[in-house]
């Protein structure tokens, strides 16, 4: 009996030995999951600072040459801006009514400040492809001279009616947006309307079959839109 208590006794301390052990190792495991965790968003962070170091140095290398070339375009795509730098203001002030070309495509930028259009008053041609914009300022009818616009990709539910009021407008790029009419009869007023590419909007079918007859510019659209208005 003695023996077996013993025994028992023994078996208990080895049980708990081991409870306290495995205890251990797991509080161990939690403790280096958690560093590797932290690692992890630290290393997220420093590669996040260093992408965004890389195109802010990218962004005034580019500015800086278009200065010094004294180059008519000034290209932005691509340096995931949010919004367009003030500083470019500043060290394009020289040579900004040269300006002719400007892409600010593929960023995050949600709107274009007041500043943007009275600087680059001279602009022939604007791409803010792939980026966040819902609607444009009113003061982008002060652009007399552009030609182009290209706005594919972005977050318009509504045609941004401002540039029915630009008279030099020849092209105007809205692909794959949530666009679902449009002002036919403000857009045929327009002198030098050429071409509005609406290709993958949801336009509306009845709207587009009663407008297409009337339209007196290139109108592109999707196929599948194309041919609900050809049936309806």
């Amino acid at each position: 009996t003695l023996f077996r208590s013993g025994l028992f006794a023994s078996l208990g301390e080895v049980t708990e030995t081991q409870a306290e052990l495995a205890a251990h190792t797991a509080g161990c495991l939690v403790n280096c999951s958690a560093l590797e965790d932290q690692e992890l968003v630290d290393l997220e962070l420093r590669l996040q600072a260093k992408k965004m170091a890389e195109a802010v140095a990218r962004v005034a290398r580019i500015a800086n040459e278009a200065v010094e070339n004294e180059q008519d375009v000034l290209d932005l795509a691509n340096c995931q801006l949010k919004s367009f730098p003030d500083g470019i203001y500043k060290v394009m002030r020289s040579v900004a009514q040269k300006i002719h070309v400007i892409s600010l495509a593929n960023n995050d930028m949600k709107s274009l400040a007041c500043k943007f259009i009275t600087t680059f008053s001279q602009l022939q041609e604007l791409n803010l492809e792939g980026n966040l914009f819902s609607k444009l300022p009113e003061e982008i009818i002060t652009l007399l001279h552009l030609k182009t616009i290209n706005l594919s990709r972005n977050k318009f539910n509504d045609f941004p009616e401002q540039l029915t009021s630009l008279s030099s407008l020849e092209t105007i790029i809205l692909e794959e947006n949530q666009i679902t009419d449009f002002p036919v009869d403000k857009l045929n007023s327009m002198e030098s309307l050429k071409c509005v590419n609406l290709k993958s909007n949801p336009l509306n079918s009845d709207s587009l079959a009663l407008s297409r007859p009337d339209v007196q510019f290139d109108l592109l659209t999707s196929a599948q839109e194309a041919i609900a208005a050809v049936q309806t």
